[in-house]
This record gives structure tokens, sequence and C-alpha cells, in this order.
């Protein structure tokens, strides 16, 4: 008796074998994850490493995928276009460290530290962006792209640390729609903000991998847990120029202007 079910059992598997042959195989495609020490990064806070970053982070552009920074400090000298100049809703794209305090991007007076202009769908995850100098002006810049009717939306930013003294923002979004922050936590030592949402370019950043696009909405931004803190003179925690906050969320987030009571924790123009 067991013999028959056995042989029963192996005449269905043998018949089931036999009628996927008929059917064409699907093959599984892996996005790329591109560790930026096998193009040459060090990590070690001293040695440039933009050029290597770079060319990381050049090889999944067309694909979508994974640039991964191990435990170090990464020293750059110049500003990572991380920026697409187009509108493609295809790709997605991550960033990701081991953790803020243990994965950290170093730079020094830069005018942007990390340029997503017309970047969309990307994930910011568990990494340090830290400027050692006084006249930089944003961390990270996200925008519309001139010429595009959208470009820069869809980000996730994930136990993301940054802090410097920013002119303008630690996270300065123009125009950029449908995003998350989970844990976000900005130190803006400058003059600037933490965090600005801009419809209009008014902050007239320059030094953009791609033109800004003149107008466009801010509307659907989501804050989970982390702070947000304007230490410096005449900054705030939030700018809204021109009144911009439309659909913003905020849970569990915690706000600090230090020295600027009169503006308190927003400013809006």
């Amino acid at each position: 008796m067991h013999k028959i079910s056995r042989f029963v059992i192996g005449s269905l598997i043998a018949i089931f074998i036999y009628l996927l042959s008929d059917f064409p195989v699907l093959a599984v495609t892996q996005l790329e994850w591109i560790d930026v020490r096998a193009y040459g990064a060090v990590g070690d806070g001293s040695t440039d490493d933009t050029a290597a970053i770079q060319a990381a982070w050049d090889n999944i552009f067309t694909t979508g995928g994974t640039l991964f920074f191990p435990r170090g400090t990464y020293k750059i000298a110049s500003t990572l276009n991380f920026s697409t100049g187009s509108q493609d809703y295809t790709k997605s794209y991550v960033i990701r460290g081991v953790g803020k305090k243990a994965s950290v991007i170093l730079s020094t007076n830069l005018p942007i530290a990390i340029d997503l202009g017309g970047t969309n769908k990307v994930t910011i995850e568990d990494i340090g962006i830290k400027d050692a100098g006084t006249k930089a002006k944003v961390a990270i810049a996200r925008y519309r792209v001139s010429g595009g009717v959208d470009g820069g939306h869809y980000h996730v930013y994930r136990n993301l640390d940054i802090y410097g003294a920013y002119s303008i923002a630690g996270l300065y979004s123009i125009a950029s729609e449908v995003n998350d922050h989970y844990i976000l936590s900005i130190q803006n030592t400058g003059t600037g903000v933490a965090f600005a949402s801009d419809e209009t370019n008014m902050l007239a950043l320059t030094g953009t991998v791609q033109t800004i696009v003149a107008t466009g909405s801010n509307t659907v931004n989501n804050f989970y847990g982390g702070y947000l803190w304007g230490w410096g003179g005449g900054g705030g925690a939030l700018y809204f120029p021109g009144g911009n906050a439309d659909n913003f969320n905020f849970y569990g987030t915690y706000f600090f202007a230090a020295d600027n009571p009169a503006h308190g924790c927003t400013r809006s123009d």
C-alpha cells in the first residue's frame, strides 16, 4: 500500500514538472547593491571620498538600487550629485548606512552636501550628515527641476541625523511632495532653520546641480518622532515662506528655537 502511494505521488510530481516546462521562466532581477568602498571610498574622516561616492552612485543611477555606507566617516569636498534631473517613477534608490552615528558624511562649508534635485523614490536611512564649518547652506536639497512638472517626490528619511551651521536649512524642500520622515533629527547651529519648505525659491539657493523649478506645492509631508532644532540667531525650527505649509503632519516631533523666541518654532513670511 505504501509503495502504491509513493508511486502515485511520484507520478503526480512528474506530471506537474512536465506541465511547468511549457511555461516560460520569469527572471528575477536583483537591484544593485553598491558598497562605496568598492569604488575607493576610505571612510577615515580625512581622505576625500567625493569621487568614489559619486562613482558608486553613478553605477546605480540608470537601474536603481542601494548605495551602502559601512561604518566610517566619509569626507566630501564638493556636492554629491544624487540628482537624476528627470521625473522617472520606475526606479527607486536607497542610501543606507549602519547607524546615524556610525556612518557619517562629513563636509566643510559646502553650499549643498547632497543634491537630490528631480530624484523620486529615494530612501535615506541610518546615516549622519555633518558639516564641520561655519558657512554651509544646506545639508540636503530636494526640489523639482526646471521644465518638469514632477521630481523630488516620494522620499523616505529614516533614522537620519543632520548637524551643522547652515545659513538656509538642514533640509531644504522646494516643491517636493509626499515625503515621510521617521526619527529625523536636525540640529542647525547657523542662522538658518532646521527644515525649510519653499514653493517659490524665495531663499535663492545657488549651487544646485539642476535648475530649480519656479513654483509648486510641498503638500503631504509627514514627520514621525525626531526633533527639529534651530540654534542660530534669526533661525528657528521650521520656515514656510508665504505660508507654504499644505498638509504637514507631525507626530511626536520635538521643536526647539533657541535664539529667536520672537519666531518661536516657525517662520512664515
